[in-house]
């Protein structure tokens, strides 16, 4: 989906002048109580945890900026879809991805 505010209005206020009138207001729902922010980081580090120490997990790594690693691109190529505007990376090749999947489906790896 694409979505463009400023063809709704040209007077939108910024994101922090609507989050600071929220804060002066007394309105809780955008922010989180301190138990939730506690909870949230005890998720986050199980995660970063799990990928430090078990070296059979992979994690696709990429540039700061990019449009993440090659590996989404494949995935979705896999089942003949694509990212709506991906202007940065190349095009994968479908025979790359198909030959990709049948050495998996041999190997038994696919998913």
């Amino acid at each position: 989906m694409v979505f463009d505010y400023f063809s709704c209005s040209t007077q939108s206020p910024e994101a922090y002048e609507t989050l600071l009138l929220d804060a002066l207001q007394g309105d809780p729902t955008l922010f989180m109580r301190s138990d939730q922010v506690e909870e949230a980081w005890d998720v986050v580090t199980t995660i970063q945890e799990a990928w430090e120490n078990d070296k059979s997990l992979s994690l696709h790594k990429y540039d700061a900026g990019g449009w993440g690693p090659e590996a989404a691109n494949e995935l979705l190529a896999r089942q003949g879809h694509s990212w709506a505007s991906n202007t940065l990376n190349e095009e994968v090749e479908v025979e790359k991805i198909e030959e990709q999947k049948q050495k998996e489906i041999a190997d038994g790896t696919y998913i």
